[in-house]
């Protein structure tokens, strides 16, 4: 028994059991995933109710500034969420007959929109936003904070914003909208064919041409914001209800969804394991970070198997 615990830490730079999981078998890692998975979503889902609070109960405005977060991705996750801060979503609302105004309002708090703009239509923008920024008393954020360094033009947040904006005008309280659909080709339609204004087929940025691209998020694009906002917000509505009808949706959804690929993913493939879809894989993201890292194997459904193993 000394031995085989001894053995599971040769491998400090990967995690304990990698040259043993792939014994393991594949029935009783998978109910090891489902544990950690729900432990990933319950800590995830803390932050949700903290900003719930903060908006009195508010579940749309809630959603729209996680989904907002999400939109940033991980780069610019942050400038995405003072934008969502700077210009709450009713005020969208009051212009949602007027593209323009909602591109407008996008763009103008996002800081964009400051300089000298010689195209058309960034100078409609412009002049749309001095009038909505003294309506509201906007306060646009500081653009230095929106990163497009090593980045592909598709991912460079003047092209997140477009599609941001082109979400608002496609659909309002997107949240009541999350909760009624349960098909997944419903609700990844939802992100998808955004109506975007045409300037973004040939722009990444307003002081740049480029050759024709598409303005449309992507499906590992979607299929982010369905794992990160809406599978976590029907899972933390359902636990904070105490409705299981909506956690169990949470996690039909992450079984319907194609595993993530990252580094810890690959790792634990290329050890054996068979990570089948987006369920799996957040579990397996969970179990590296409580389990792996803290090298708690005695806490770990498969570090004991792996030492009861004869």
């Amino acid at each position: 028994m000394i031995q085989k615990y001894e053995k599971l830490f040769i491998n400090l730079n990967d995690f304990p059991c990698i040259a043993q999981i792939q014994h393991v078998d594949k029935i009783f890692i998978d109910a090891w995933l489902s544990r950690t998975l729900i432990e990933r979503f319950e800590q995830k889902s803390y932050a949700v109710i903290e900003t719930l609070n903060e908006l009195n109960g508010n579940w749309d405005e809630t959603f729209y500034r996680f989904l907002a977060r999400n939109f940033g991705f991980k780069v610019n996750a942050l400038p995405f969420e003072l934008l969502a801060k700077a210009v709450p979503q009713q005020i969208y609302g009051k212009h949602k007959d007027n593209v323009l105004q909602i591109e407008a309002l996008v763009f103008g708090s996002a800081g964009f929109l400051k300089d000298e703009l010689k195209d058309e239509y960034p100078a409609k923008l412009k002049k749309e936003f001095q009038f909505l920024q003294q309506k509201y008393n906007i306060q646009a954020i500081d653009v230095s904070l929106w990163k497009f360094l090593r980045m592909r033009p598709q991912n460079f947040p003047t092209m997140r914003l477009a599609q941001f904006a082109a979400l608002i005008v496609k659909a309002n309280h997107l949240f009541s909208k999350v909760m009624e659909i349960s098909n997944i080709s419903e609700l990844r339609a939802l992100f998808e064919n955004l109506p975007v204004n045409d300037y973004w087929k040939k722009h990444y940025h307003f002081r740049k041409d480029a050759v024709v691209v598409s303005n449309q998020p992507g499906k590992p694009s979607v299929d982010n914001i369905l794992l990160n906002t809406v599978a976590l917000f029907l899972f933390a509505y359902g636990k904070n209800t105490g409705t299981q009808f909506y956690v169990s949706r949470a996690i039909k959804l992450l079984e319907s969804l194609p595993p993530e690929e990252n580094a810890i993913a690959d790792k634990f493939t290329s050890a054996g394991v068979k990570i089948d879809n987006a369920f799996a894989s957040q579990g397996i993201l969970q179990l590296k970070k409580q389990y792996c890292d803290a090298k708690k194997c005695l806490s770990c459904g498969i570090g004991i198997k792996i030492l009861r193993q004869t």
